[in-house]
């Protein structure tokens, strides 16, 4: 996007993230954030600033502070966040026309006590001042994309050796932009965004891998175990101090990867999250396992046969010795818990018609939660199909489905394509509220597809149920048996 000084449109944001040291114990550093901006196509329109003390690659880890500034005719807005640590993740959400810069789309690694200032350069958003270069780097690692030759979906075992050669490639295309500017960043800054450029990656072949190793009937399903097999054999585990692992979004993440895909191997009396669990249990210490065990505890595990959600939450919560696994396990025990009291919603249908959790006293309630452009969300929708066959038409059942667009066209859009819900569902809407409105903070929602089940009562039956899934009839047959023990 051009930057036209001498026109009535440009923009220009300025960022002070100022380290506040406090005397009195307790208390945090902050981030002083303001902005000038001078292009009146945002008057009335959002940003969104979210911190992250620590953050999930899968979105698993809610934000510790977030702020959102509608641009007022002024263009000019400060304000600040407090009790951030000293090292942190910044996600920054521009609306239209600056959605889709390349600092949308990659969280980046701050320092308190730093300096910012956001405008453009050569067509594309950029950080300028003091402190640009360390900041400039990580949308310049960003914008480097992997290569690949053949094509997306046939998984022989030719292509699947170019995919691991390509992110390969793409790990040393990415370092050698990083060493570009090493001298002029701290080790520690340094060796995080190393690590964060080796593991991306990495999680992305195993991600691809995913699609295909529980499918072992199909040839691309043994082609995708054999190179999996090959790929954990000589599979070297970088050794990280626990601070830096900690502070990659994607080490501890890459290490679920491993043990899920490492567990979905073999389909037998063992396959289950109870086995993943224990796996990683006995194979981790310390922090580093409490964190992976949270992210197992946290994901969806859509492959694994989970008997008892909660089980797990308190298992977890009694053998963790992180503060910040256990203070996420209690808020999310706090809300999702059997037992725990649903929220209230009220929420409009695509006519307008207010709807109320309280409307569907008396029935089972199957409550999921998209947006427009989540794959796992269509996914979900159609591993769904034979659930409504089963039940789409049962009066002592409902299936409600909500919609977390910003925009009602796009809402309506999405209900009329019906690659996220079924005819049979009611379809809600958050009224352009997305992910602040109160029903998602409640539930601490931070990444969809969510899945929840409420009892007749209108308390949460279960907060995180089997999903169902096309290629793993027991999770089906899981989550069919939890709706016929308590209709």
């Amino acid at each position: 996007m051009k930057l036209q000084l001498s026109g009535a449109r440009y923009f220009v944001l300025v960022l002070f993230l100022v380290t506040t040291l406090r005397v009195r114990a307790g208390a945090g550093d902050s981030i002083f954030i303001s902005g000038s901006l001078s292009d009146d196509r945002i008057i009335n329109k959002e940003i969104k600033f979210s911190y992250y003390e620590a953050y999930s690659s899968e979105a698993l880890w809610p934000a510790k502070s977030s702020r959102i500034v509608t641009v007022d005719s002024s263009m000019n807005f400060s304000f600040s966040i407090t009790g951030v640590t000293r090292l942190g993740y910044l996600r920054v959400i521009f609306p239209v026309p600056y959605e889709s810069d390349e600092i949308i789309n990659i969280p980046i690694l701050v320092k308190a006590g730093d300096k910012l200032t956001i405008g453009f350069r050569n067509n594309r958003i950029c950080f300028l001042g003091r402190d640009a270069d360390k900041y400039n780097i990580q949308l310049d690692i960003g914008a480097v994309k992997v290569k690949l030759k053949g094509t997306l979906g046939s998984a022989d075992s030719m292509f699947l050796k170019q995919l691991s050669m390509g992110y390969e490639r793409l790990i040393a295309d990415q370092l050698w932009v990083l060493d570009l500017h090493k001298d002029n960043l701290d080790r520690q800054f340094y060796d995080i965004l190393a690590t964060n450029v080796k593991y991306k990656s990495r999680i992305s072949i195993l991600s691809f891998m995913n699609h295909y190793v529980t499918d072992s009937d199909s040839i691309s399903g043994a082609n995708a175990r054999i190179f999996l097999e090959n790929y954990f054999t000589n599979f070297i585990k970088d050794t990280l101090s626990s601070e830096l692992a900690l502070n990659s979004p994607y080490f501890i993440d890459y290490l679920y990867y491993v043990e899920y895909l490492k567990c979905s191997f073999e389909k037998n009396s063992e396959y289950s999250f109870f086995r993943l669990f224990n796996q990683i249990d006995k194979k981790y210490l310390g922090v580093i396992k409490d964190r992976v065990l949270l992210t197992a505890v946290l994901s969806p595990s859509p492959s694994l046969k989970r008997d008892n959600t909660e089980k797990y939450y308190n298992l977890l919560y009694s053998k963790s010795n992180d503060p910040f696994a256990k203070e996420l396990l209690k808020d999310q025990m706090g809300v999702l818990g059997k037992g725990k009291l649903a929220y209230p919603f009220q929420l409009k249908d695509t006519s307008g018609r207010v709807v109320s959790l309280s409307d569907f006293r008396g029935r089972l309630v199957v409550l999921d939660f998209y947006f427009t452009g989540c794959s796992g969300c269509a996914a979900l929708s159609r591993s769904m199909d034979p659930i409504f066959i089963k039940f789409g038409h049962n009066p002592n059942i409902a299936f409600i489905s909500i919609n977390l667009d910003r925009k009602l066209e796009m809402f309506k859009a999405a209900v009329r394509s019906q690659v996220y819900t079924h005819p049979e569902s009611v379809n809600l809407y958050t009224n352009g509220s997305g992910e602040n409105h109160p029903l998602v903070n409640y539930y601490k929602i931070v990444g969809c597809p969510v899945l929840l089940v409420i009892d007749k009562e209108g308390l949460i039956l279960d907060g995180n149920p089997p999903f169902p899934s096309l290629s793993d009839e027991q999770q089906t047959t899981a989550f069919t048996n939890l709706i016929l023990e308590n209709l």
